[in-house]
């Protein structure tokens, strides 16, 4: 017997094809593609309390300022919906690497609450928006690996300083904390 071409079939047969019924009228078993193996996970960095041997605190000079995260929220994306980082990003990034690396190598991951200090000295020509930069700085810095997340972050405090620099710059200080906890005399206003 010939083969026969499927518009040249009964109605009644294509639509039993269709929705997908086998000749004892079940349905046929879903044909669908192999599931395509999950993504593998990035390991998750190991934390660490600060190192009762280092450092007292941690001071990352960038001879720039953080990119504004207004200009970082634009951020494009490719056909299939992957974001791309922006060069100023990637190259604030490179920044905060380097300097942790160079001044402080070796430093592990934290897994303890930090209080992180942000002073912005602009250049003459510059005026940041100082709460801007916050987001961008903690981000690189769980990028780089000093931090496990930036959640564990208690005190974030952006200043920007007017000094006679020849051009902008930036100073992350970053300190053990204990969290701070609510000011007992303030919980009457929340009622």
């Amino acid at each position: 017997m010939p083969p026969v071409a499927y518009k040249d079939l009964p109605l009644a047969v294509r639509r039993r094809l269709r929705d997908g019924e086998t000749g004892a009228g079940r349905p046929a078993p879903a044909r669908r593609a192999a599931p395509a193996p999950p993504k593998p996970r990035a390991p998750r960095r190991e934390g660490h309390p600060w190192p009762a041997s280092g450092p007292p605190r941690l001071i990352l000079p960038a001879p720039m300022l953080p990119p504004s995260e207004n200009r970082l929220q634009q951020r494009r994306l490719d056909r299939g919906g992957a974001r791309h980082r922006k060069p100023e990003e990637l190259e604030w990034d490179g920044h905060m690497w380097a300097a942790l690396r160079s001044k402080y190598p070796g430093f592990p991951c934290l897994s303890c609450t930090v209080r992180v200090r942000i002073h912005l000295l602009p250049g003459p020509r510059n005026r940041p928006d100082a709460d801007n930069t916050v987001k961008v700085v903690l981000d690189s810095l769980e990028r780089i690996g000093l931090l496990q997340n930036d959640r564990q972050v208690w005190a974030p405090h952006p200043l920007r300083h007017i000094a006679d620099t020849s051009g902008p710059a930036t100073v992350v200080v970053i300190e053990p904390s204990d969290p701070t906890p609510f000011p007992p005399d303030l919980f009457p206003l929340l009622r």
